[in-house]
């Protein structure tokens, strides 16, 4: 039986819904003998909100991460490298699985007593680089050094025999842009469980906000400040009948705009309550090669998604599956348009489509596949 050593890059926005809902995942389902999480971290209220977040059934182990730049490499290595001499990693059934190229850069320095790229995947969420380049505001000797250390770790990828990649696009920029001769398996960002339609909080909620019968809901969710979505776009929605939710912590002084910051925990109820959603991002090779979260979560629920054709994984899938609408800006949308979408999206189906390619299951599965074709299973 397989045993997993999890390394994660600390408690980011998406820590609950792609790490925590998935070890705590493969702990329920008895698919490991053992399933253990060695995480980074910044602060104590950091380790204090991750420890509640995954099964107590999970052993973790933290490392503080000292920051991102080359001369701090080697204590990052270090400190990684205690961690792994208390899980023994060499034991012969024991996959190693790594979120981003960061840790893998830091893994791979840990030594032959440590490091066993063979049974080792690295699990691609994004255009790190350029990520660094187009949205970190830093003077520009340090950003210097930040990028010079991002491409030092992608260098080191091709280390590793397997790496997934959360969409298509971000594969061939691994392949041209980076040049990874590695194998590389798409597997999306997932969607948790619990994001089911449910009429009863439909009603509920919609009552909550105070919408007519006839009143179109679109929901753009951001999970924090993120400087790449174009929440701009919200004001320019216009409509008699049409009303924007906008679960953000960014507030927006417009009629037709409800802004609300809820829990993780209570987002199904509030998509339940929407008829469309909103997905628009700046036109660069970070969101060109995405799997947003939020994607992942409005198709599982059932929403037909508008957005302005920037990610390449949301276009396949609205192509592939009529399950929303792709336009160049705002001025292309109005409410007939709106109305149209909304009214005659096949919910059912977009939801039923959704889960194939991001329920929690689904991807689970994938990774586990592609554990088996590491160790010969």
């Amino acid at each position: 039986m397989m045993r997993l050593i999890y390394l994660n890059d600390g408690l980011s926005s998406v820590f609950h819904s792609q790490v925590a809902a998935l070890l705590n995942w493969y702990q329920q389902q008895g698919w490991f003998s053992e399933v253990i999480l060695i995480t980074a971290y910044n602060h104590q209220e950091e380790r204090e909100k991750i420890r509640l977040q995954i099964s107590a059934k999970i052993p973790v182990l933290f490392f503080r991460l000292a920051p991102n730049y080359p001369f701090f490499n080697f204590v990052n290595i270090m400190r990684l490298r205690r961690c792994l001499s208390r899980v023994n990693p060499a034991d012969e059934n024991t996959i190693i699985h790594i979120r981003g190229e960061m840790l893998a850069l830091y893994y791979a320095g840990t030594g032959n007593k440590y490091f066993f790229p063979a049974r080792t995947l690295v699990d691609m969420r994004g255009a790190s680089y350029e990520e660094v380049e187009l949205y970190f505001k830093l003077p520009f000797f340090l950003k210097k050094l930040k990028l010079s250390n991002v491409a030092r770790a992608y260098c080191a990828l091709n280390l590793y025999p397997f790496l997934s990649a959360v969409s298509y696009s971000l594969k061939q920029y691994l392949q041209e842009k980076v040049n990874v001769s590695s194998l590389i398996e798409v597997i999306p960002s997932l969607c948790e469980e619990n994001f089911i339609f449910d009429r009863n909080q439909r009603e509920k909620i919609r009552k909550e906000l105070q919408l007519d019968d006839g009143e179109i809901l679109l929901v753009f969710s951001s999970a924090g400040m993120a400087s790449w979505q174009n929440d701009f776009i919200l004001e320019k929605i216009k409509g008699e009948k049409i009303k924007v939710l906008n679960l953000s912590k960014q507030k927006k002084e417009a009629k037709h705009i409800i802004t609300l910051f809820v829990p993780y925990e209570q987002m199904p109820a509030y998509l339940a309550a929407a008829d469309g959603a909103l997905v628009f991002r700046n036109g660069d090779v970070v969101n060109r090669v995405a799997s947003p979260v939020k994607f992942s979560e409005y198709v599982c629920m059932g929403l037909p998604v508008i957005t302005n054709g920037t990610i390449e994984a949301v276009n396949d899938f609205i192509r592939k599956y009529q399950a929303g609408l792709i336009v160049n800006n705002m001025h292309e949308v109005n409410e007939e348009k709106i109305k149209k979408l909304c009214l005659t999206a096949d919910r059912e189906k977009i939801a039923m489509q959704g889960k194939k390619e991001y329920s929690l299951q689904t991807v689970a599965e994938k990774y586990v596949l592609l554990y088996k074709t590491m160790t010969g299973q």
